[in-house]
């Protein structure tokens, strides 16, 4: 695939996808990622030990776009992937996304003009789960303290660590070893990292509650 130059001197954002039994819905997801307009991409999906075509799948995208890497592993669950993931990346910025949701076209260049203009080292976005927005944020820069008050008062609060555009060199990347609510427990921390965050209130990611392992 061929980019311009202006294109190549935008920093690599290395988007990082758990693979696990995700045939039905995996090319929507690998093609909304095609199609962002933000197009320094390094797009890693590790295969946890899939058992039906979905390491098939992305080998197909391997052959039509240099941009993917494949990496196999056995079942050890979407905590381990993201962690080896992270081992191999080579952007600035990574960027969790699950292998049944997808992006819009505009996601990651709305995140990182934002975090960029806003000097911040996390941006994240509001998504849609059953037809809904999920956060209900009113500002575009939030403090850690806000954040947290949020957790504290809301009794049904869901915050994965999928989603957010995280700036490597500012941020301790490395997971914990929790299992159980790895997702909430790891993007916490990276907002206990930070000072500020940068939050778009505009859906850019549509997720599906559906429970891969």
């Amino acid at each position: 695939m061929c980019y311009t130059t202006l294109m190549m001197k935008e920093p690599l954002i290395s988007i990082i996808i758990p693979v696990y039994n995700m045939e039905r819905h995996l090319r929507e997801c690998l093609d909304s990622l095609i199609s962002q307009t933000y197009k320094n991409l390094e797009i890693i999906c590790i295969d946890d030990g899939s058992t039906d075509n979905s390491l098939v799948i992305l080998k197909e995208y391997t052959e039509k776009d240099s941009r993917f890497v494949v990496i196999s592993q056995k079942n050890q669950g979407p905590l381990i992937a993201r962690s080896n993931g992270l081992k191999v990346m080579h952007g600035k910025y990574f960027f969790f996304i699950d292998a049944d949701d997808y992006l819009m076209p505009n996601a990651m260049e709305t995140l990182y003009s934002r975090m960029d203009k806003e000097g911040t080292n996390i941006a994240f976005s509001n998504f849609i789960l059953n037809g809904k927005k999920n956060f209900k944020f009113k500002k575009s820069i939030l403090t850690v303290d806000e954040v947290l008050t949020d957790v504290l008062n809301s009794q049904a609060w869901m915050f994965p660590c999928w989603g957010m555009l995280i700036n490597k060199c500012q941020i301790d990347i490395e997971y914990s070893g929790f299992h159980l609510c790895e997702d909430e427990l790891y993007a916490l921390d990276l907002f206990i990292d930070t000072d500020k965050v940068s939050f778009v209130d505009t859906p850019l990611i549509y997720y599906r509650h559906f429970s891969s392992h």
